[in-house]
C-alpha cells in the first residue's frame, strides 16, 4: 500500500491536505492481460449503453425530489461492479 497526497481549497486557496491510502495492484500484470482487462471493461461498457442501464441512475437531486430514489445506487453497483 502506498499514499499519495490530494489537495484541498481552503482559505481561497489550493493547500496540501493529507495522505489517502491507494492499493497496489497485486502483481505486474502482463500486456495481455491489460489487453484483456480492457477488451472486458470495453464489452462490459458497450452492454450497459446498449441496454440504458445509465437511465436508472439516481444522484441525491433525484433523491431530494423522491426519498425513494436511492442515491448510492447500492442496486446498480452490485449488478454491474465486480466482486472480488
Amino acid at each position: 500500500m502506498c499514499a499519495q497526497s490530494f489537495e484541498c481549497r481552503a482559505g481561497g486557496k489550493w493547500q496540501l491536505s493529507g495522505m489517502v491510502p491507494v492499493a497496489e495492484s497485486g502483481g505486474a500484470s502482463t500486456g495481455a492481460e491489460s489487453a484483456a482487462s480492457l477488451a472486458e471493461s470495453v464489452a462490459t461498457l458497450r452492454s450497459l449503453l446498449q441496454s440504458e442501464q445509465q437511465r436508472g441512475l439516481c444522484d441525491f437531486d433525484d433523491h431530494l425530489d423522491d426519498a425513494r430514489a436511492d442515491w448510492t445506487n447500492k442496486a446498480f453497483a452490485a449488478e454491474v461492479l465486480p466482486t472480488r
